[in-house]
């Protein structure tokens, strides 16, 4: 049967809806969905009953692009950043090394038991070398299999973060088999910068696009709420074209891009989420039936033998090779890499990938087509049937079946709401006049309807809030409540200072926690001292002497920290923590939504070896925490600032409300010098409208001015204190920091840090946030 405009609309219905019907089925007999829809495909096709001609490679490629855009996108959407944050770099391994290791495995054993060249043998490797999204989300979500650990987001990650891979080893490769005739070391080495340029530019554009996207959907005020996921189907698809036209990867683009928008506060996000879901079904079933239709079985036929030999090899070999190769840096048990690697489900993405060779129109196009059919209908079927199986066999699932929920459930079941309360707001509140997504809402909490005017509003991201609203509350407590009340309340919110000060437990922390009350100057301001333990354990100890050895370690610690606070704070009421986390995880812990955080932390010289390689606490806070950081050397010595040296280098997002925040804390405050450091002693970068954004606060006058410094040299002369007496301080902002900076630490804060003679504070990267 041919198509045409006539019969394409019914043959195309009456397809779907056999295959939505033989798929609530499948799972009984144990098949998994896709293959139906590709046997589906087959029936329908020139071979089959249905007699349907279909042979246009070129139709089915811009299909499987367009199919896997939503299906890509989707799975970011659903993808949470606190499931993934832990095992980001696990995935990234898997996505990248994996991939390559295992179409490198692959394209070997081909080379060697067929007659084709060693580029076309790389070619068929590389297209059959990443796991399929379609397949691994629509097999994992629709078994009731509940895994332990984290090796569902794990899973989830790698198919999702993979095909950008996959995708650039088969352009790559296809355009080496193309040049055959050209020198080798010169096409291999042409595969580097391609794969650097399409990486490289499609995280960056992907991230900020989902930046872009999240403003647009937030800023457009449309009529309809149905024209939202219109308006982010729009975005997705400009998002992958732009990205692919800059020479970037538009796979991995869009599916960072709905990564980012997936964990962001978007109006009508759940309308979003649903629909996407929806359309992600529908594309799966649309690809796969297109790509029944284009294979042919009887040329299927010719090439099973060898197409069963690689498809055993790379579920058998390559497959568990790549991924325990690059899982090699992670303390993974053997028998969770094991089910990882058997979870390697090939899908449509393999398919779509062998077109690509198809419409270059390369010698043995058609044979590597076949057998990557062949190789992903034996994946799906041995590998997707035998899930539940090897779960259990590897004690990798949990005893009791457990129903996947949706990113809904989910919120719902991690914040249980049990209380519930009202808000009343009136004209001058900080709220009124503002989306209800631009509230930065506690996740614990949600608006579940707004009385106004004697009628009840169900609320969405983008109701504004008016005065006399009546605000229905759930939340998880009744002190999460009240706080969010006083944040919407008030015109500014206003939090409590808390001092959180990183101490040794010498006598050296001694002079930094004096400086700190100094400093305090007996405002109301909370303490807290903070010790970093480290226990330089080996690690074949065993597991229960280890963790023993590591809570004596922290006993001691935590009693010496209160000896110290017995001396330096005796009337003061101080919190304390010993953590052997990083920075970044012992900040976490230490987060509280009511405190507005000054960092503390003492300042000595650091050995060359220290400061180029290892790092130190103080340049580890300045690099993972986003607070006021006050960096101070550990001497006794007379601390009254009476003067400010502020290094600018960009006005626009110099971070002026930190600044004037600070300088409340120095009343003998005298004079606020701004500076940059320039070679040209007329570079007057400051007008007088930025030195009016240096705010006096209540009864203090000092005076502003600029001046230009020709190096860091003559800074440090003009920044110079006695030892025993200090009266400037050096201001600086945390800046951009890139990979050269951080591999050999050669970063302006950071050498004032390790000189650790200079009292420094190091002020937030300057937030923006979105206004109507």
């Amino acid at each position: 049967m041919n198509l045409s405009i006539e019969n394409i609309l019914l043959i195309g219905s009456l397809l779907l809806l056999i295959s939505i019907i033989a798929g609530k089925t499948s799972y009984k007999f144990g098949v998994p969905t896709l293959v139906l829809f590709l046997g589906i495909g087959m029936l329908a096709g020139s071979e089959g009953p249905g007699g349907i001609i279909f042979d246009d490679p070129k139709l089915a490629q811009f299909i499987g692009i367009v199919s896997l855009n939503f299906i890509l996108f989707s799975g970011g959407l659903d993808t949470t950043w606190s499931s993934i944050k832990p095992i980001l770099w696990q995935g990234v391994a898997l996505s990248t090394l994996g991939v390559l290791i295992t179409a490198v495995s692959v394209g070997t054993f081909v080379y060697y038991i067929t007659d084709f060249t060693i580029y076309e043998s790389l070619l068929l490797g590389s297209i059959v070398s990443s796991t399929d999204a379609a397949a691994v989300f629509s097999i994992l979500r629709s078994k009731s299999l509940a895994l332990k650990s984290n090796i569902r987001p794990t899973l989830e990650l790698e198919s999702g973060s993979n095909d950008p891979m996959a995708y650039v080893l088969t352009i790559a490769f296809l355009g080496l088999v193309i040049n055959q005739d050209q020198e080798q070391s010169q096409n291999i080495l042409s595969v580097i910068p391609l794969f650097l340029q399409q990486m490289v530019i499609g995280a960056i554009a992907g991230l900020l696009f989902g930046k872009a996207s999240k403003y647009i959907i937030n800023s457009l005020k449309l009529d309809f709420e149905g024209l939202y996921p219109v308006l982010v189907i729009a975005l997705m698809f400009i998002t992958f074209s732009a990205t692919d036209f800059v020479g970037g990867n538009g796979f991995l683009a869009i599916y960072l891009c709905a990564v980012y928008l997936g964990n962001q506060d978007i109006i009508h996000k759940k309308t979003i989420l649903k629909m996407f879901d929806g359309l992600a079904w529908l594309m799966q079933i649309v690809l796969f039936l297109t790509l029944g239709l284009l294979v042919f079985p009887s040329n299927i036929v010719p090439v099973i033998g060898v197409g069963l030999l690689i498809s055993a090899f790379m579920i058998f070999v390559a497959r568990p090779i790549g991924v325990f190769l690059s899982l090699i840096p992670f303390k993974i048990k053997n028998r969770k890499k094991a089910f990882i690697s058997w979870v390697g489900l090939r899908g449509a993405v393999p398919i779509v990938f062998a077109t690509y060779p198809l419409l270059a129109g390369i010698e043995k196009a058609e044979m590597i087509f076949n057998i990557v059919f062949l190789i992903t209908l034996t994946s799906i079927l041995i590998q997707g049937t035998t899930l539940s199986v090897f779960a259990h066999w590897l004690h990798v699932s949990l005893p009791e079946k457990v129903k996947l929920k949706g990113p809904l459930e989910i919120f719902f079941d991690e914040n249980p709401k049990s209380e519930i309360g009202e808000i009343n707001l009136v004209e001058n509140d900080f709220a009124v006049g503002k989306k209800v997504v631009n509230l930065g809402f506690p996740k614990n909490a949600l608006i579940t309807m707004i009385k106004r005017n004697e009628k009840y509003i169900t609320p969405s991201g983008s109701t504004i809030l008016e005065s006399g609203d009546k605000l229905i509350v759930l939340s998880d407590k009744k002190e999460s409540i009240d706080f969010i009340e006083e944040s919407l309340k008030r015109n500014e919110i206003i939090l409590k200072k808390r001092f959180i000060i990183f101490v040794e437990t010498t006598e050296l922390s001694h002079s930094l926690i004096q400086n700190a009350l100094k400093i305090a100057n007996n405002q109301d301001i909370k303490f807290c001292l903070v010790h970093q333990s480290n226990s330089f354990l080996p690690k074949i100890m065993d597991a229960t002497e280890r963790l023993i050895a590591i809570r004596k370690d922290k006993t001691e610690a935590l009693i010496k920290l209160k000896e110290i606070a017995k001396e330096d704070f005796p009337a003061e009421n101080v919190e304390f923590l010993v953590s052997e986390e990083k920075i970044n995880q012992l900040y976490e812990q230490l987060k509280n939504p009511k405190y507005e955080d000054y960092i503390f932390v003492g300042l000595k010289g650091t050995s060359y070896i220290k400061k180029h390689l290892i790092g130190s606490i103080a340049t580890q806070i300045t690099d993972n925490i986003n607070s006021t950081v006050f960096a101070l050397p550990f001497r006794e010595s007379k601390f009254d600032i009476e003067e400010f040296f502020v290094g600018i280098s960009n006005t626009e997002n110099f971070n002026f409300d930190a600044l004037n925040k600070t300088i409340e804390f120095f009343p003998n405050l005298e004079k606020v010098n701004l500076f940059t450091i320039s070679n040209n002693s007329d570079n007057q970068l400051l007008s007088r409208d930025i030195l009016d954004k240096v705010h006096h606060p209540k009864n203090m006058e000092f005076e502003v001015t600029y001046r230009v410094i020709s190096d860091k040299e003559k800074l440090k002369e003009t920044i110079e204190c006695s030892e025993d007496h200090t009266n400037k301080l050096l201001v600086i902002q945390k800046g951009a920091r890139n990979f050269s900076d951080k591999m050999f630490r050669n970063y302006f804060t950071n050498e004032f840090v390790y000189e650790g003679k200079f009292p420094m504070i190091i002020l937030p990267h300057n937030e923006v946030t979105l206004v109507d």
